[in-house]
């Protein structure tokens, strides 16, 4: 049975069982999966990349040939005193898939996604104790049933059985890489307030940011990749970023309002009160019309009336309440577009009420907020999407402006 299998199962089982049931059904499970951990067996909806199920026992991993001999490779040119920036950069040039892409081909639902090995994900192996053959169970904990965020234990807490599998490295080789690699002391992360909305305009993906003295967005695909040289082009500085970014928000911002004096012009010029009036009368004449076509007829079966001219004065009506149901049709259209622009003229007024009142801090993070994305072409070319350019656009559309 798969995880997503096992999901559905629990959460029908509220649906057929009692509440005593259920928590019986629960504690049961979670004591079957505790004596496999304890035993170094793996539940079967947990594999890795590098291992698969046996075939005779679900909750055993054997070694997956074609990606382990990558993890071997790994270790092995890391013991021989290749970065693993060069690492990655050669996995790249071969089109190696990393781990999660060669999981995801496997399972045919990422094929052709371009491959992209980083220092991280080199270093993320070199760092995993599972290919020693030892079974790491318990690394990540729920605070709290159905949280979306894991928390991560530290080493002190894992459950950790040692010769579960066979290993792809052997227990040496891994001691050695853990020696090697730079033991640097982990910073204090200090929240910046800027969302990561930067992407290179040649190969898609989001920017690097790197701290100093200077905090700088660029593209790291060179580093990891040949035939990248456009991306390192792709390098500003915070400050010189967000001093253009500022300039463009403020152009951005005074084309907005100045949408918002022709949204307050058109509401005003039709109220509520308008489009009432101008319905009842429409409504009235409809059960004029109505009226009218039992009279006509009267006059035709009593013989006042000829049978042409009874036609043609019906053809006359129908025409007429056809136009009126279309005139009801643009009222009610007419209504949901002063709704829309209502919506946005309030909008625009709480945005120039909270840039008034904001100092240049402020006035950033309001910016980041109403920042969509951001392409860098160059050290001197950007583009900017702005989530309110739509609204501006819509708004153009519907007075006829664009």
């Amino acid at each position: 049975m798969k995880c997503t299998d096992l999901h559905g199962l629990f959460e029908a089982l509220p649906e057929v069982l009692t509440t005593g049931e259920v928590c019986t059904v629960i504690r049961a499970s979670e004591s079957h999966l505790l004596r496999l951990i304890a035993q170094g067996r793996l539940p079967c909806f947990c594999i890795g990349a590098h291992y698969t199920c046996s075939p005779v026992d679900k909750h055993q991993l054997v070694i997956d040939p074609e990606p382990a001999s990558i993890v071997r490779e790994i270790f092995t040119r890391f013991l021989n005193g290749t970065t693993t920036a060069e690492i990655a950069k050669e996995l790249n040039r071969r089109e190696i898939p990393t781990p999660q892409l060669y999981k995801q081909t496997a399972a045919k639902s990422q094929k052709g996604k371009k491959v992209m090995w980083t220092h991280y994900a080199v270093l993320a192996i070199l760092q995993c104790l599972k290919y020693t053959g030892a079974m790491t169970n318990h690394m990540v904990e729920n605070p709290y049933i159905r949280a979306k965020n894991y928390r991560r234990l530290p080493k002190s807490e894992w459950i950790i059985t040692e010769d579960a599998h066979e290993a792809i490295v052997t227990k040496r080789e891994f001691d050695q890489a853990q020696e090697m690699i730079r033991k640097v002391r982990p910073a204090q992360k200090k929240p910046s307030g800027i969302p990561n909305v930067f992407y290179c305009a040649h190969c898609g993906r989001k920017l690097s940011r790197t701290h100093g003295l200077e905090t700088y967005f660029s593209c790291r695909s060179p580093y990891v990749h040949d035939g990248m040289e456009q991306c390192r082009a792709v390098r500003w500085k915070r400050g010189d970023l967000e001093a253009v970014l500022i300039a463009l928000f403020e152009k951005q911002v005074s084309a907005f309002l100045e949408q918002q004096s022709i949204l307050r012009q058109r509401i005003r010029e039709e109220q509520p009160e308008q489009f009432r009036k101008e319905t009842t009368q429409l409504h009235k004449e409809l059960e004029r019309l109505s009226s009218d076509k039992v009279v006509q007829y009267a006059r035709y079966r009593d013989k006042k009336l000829s049978r042409e001219d009874f036609l043609e004065l019906k053809q006359q009506m129908n025409k007429r309440e056809q136009e009126i149901e279309q005139q009801l049709k643009e009222i009610q259209q007419r209504q949901e577009e002063q709704s829309v622009l209502q919506a946005a003229a309030q909008s625009g007024e709480q945005l120039a009420d909270q840039l008034n009142s904001a100092d240049r801090e402020q006035i950033k993070q309001i910016m980041y907020r109403l920042i969509d994305r951001v392409t860098v072409f160059s050290d001197e070319e950007i583009e900017v999407s702005w989530k309110f350019s739509d609204a501006i656009q819509e708004v153009e559309k519907r007075q006829g402006v664009a």
